[in-house]
């Protein structure tokens, strides 16, 4: 397991560098987090403060286990077979859901997208939980229950060996269980309006965690109770985030409908606008048609800086 903090790791700090031998003059890869805890557990603290570039970088590792790199005249890939568990701040320190999840994090989409599973820690105002969090933050103690505990050496020594000795395989029931569970999950958001499709990434989250279920208890074949309790656990990280499955897509940009509908008629304003007028367009015409682009995306998941700026770029190519 290795711990990093997204403050201080830049984009070779999390995959590779290429450093060169004062004594050879030669050039060698020197491994990254990511590469350093192949097999193992990454774990990085203010995710949200790694750059953009940086983030960017962990969508090969999460999708293809693996990290390809072309420094220095080396071309090597390596393997990155490693869990990726992460915590990040939302804007201004706290998570509504009368916002988007995507204009709360400062993560981008394609990276957002490959995490299993995405949860939202509130921090709800309660006295009771409150004053006892207080008394035990202040007191170091902890209540203890009756339930035997195992000793950290020993967890670890159980989830190693897992790792190693247990590959979980999806069973004929199981497979029927998550293929219907995905094709109606994606049926019910088409009958919406403001729908947003769940993804085949989604389902492969589903069969992962189906499998982490089953080789808990180290069998070698999952069960339908595997299944079903990778689908409550699934449903339970979109609720935290104010979403359901019908809106699921949301996390990784999905439109709907409805916003496709507005981008689609803002695009044909900005297209009516230079056919009269012609490029560039006057400040006005811009003005004008910003605020005509914030009226329409309001009460959207629609970025209207984005929307306008990337049907701008799509009007001036066809010009």
């Amino acid at each position: 397991m290795i711990s990093i903090s997204g403050t201080n790791t830049s984009q070779v700090g999390l995959t590779t560098s290429a450093v060169k031998d004062e004594l050879t003059g030669g050039w060698t890869m020197e491994a990254g987090g990511v590469i350093l805890a192949d097999s193992g557990l990454l774990i990085i603290d203010e995710f949200d403060k790694l750059s953009p570039s940086a983030q960017k970088s962990l969508n090969e590792p999460m999708e293809q286990l693996s990290i390809s790199s072309a420094k220095a005249g080396i071309v090597k890939t390596m393997s990155a077979r490693t869990s990726i568990l992460a915590a990040a701040n939302p804007k201004y320190s706290r998570f509504t859901d009368s916002k988007p999840i995507n204009d709360q994090l400062d993560i981008a989409e394609s990276t957002l997208s490959r995490f299993d599973l995405i949860f939202a820690l509130r921090d709800d105002i309660s006295e009771a939980k409150d004053r006892e969090l207080a008394r035990t933050l202040l007191t170091k103690k902890t209540n203890e229950n009756t339930l035997e505990r195992l000793t950290d050496e020993c967890f670890e020594k159980y989830i190693t060996y897992m790792k190693a000795n247990c590959f979980p395989t999806l069973t004929d029931e199981v497979i029927e269980l998550l293929s219907e569970f995905y094709v109606d999950v994606r049926q019910q958001a088409t009958q919406s309006h403001e729908g947003k499709a769940i993804t085949a990434r989604d389902l492969k989250s589903l069969e992962r965690l189906t499998i982490a279920r089953a080789k808990c208890e180290g069998r070698t074949l999952t069960t339908i109770g595997d299944a079903e309790d990778a689908i409550r656990i699934y449903k339970e990280s979109l609720h935290s985030l104010g979403l359901n499955l019908t809106t699921a897509g949301e996390i990784v940009g999905v439109k709907s409908d409805k916003e496709m509908e507005i981008i689609f008629d803002f695009e044909r304003m900005i297209k009516a606008k230079v056919d009269f007028e012609g490029l560039p367009l006057s400040s006005e015409s811009i003005h004008s048609l910003k605020t005509e682009c914030g009226l329409m995306c309001h009460g959207t998941s629609l970025d209207k800086e984005r929307v306008f700026r990337e049907a701008m770029k799509k009007i001036e190519r066809i010009f």
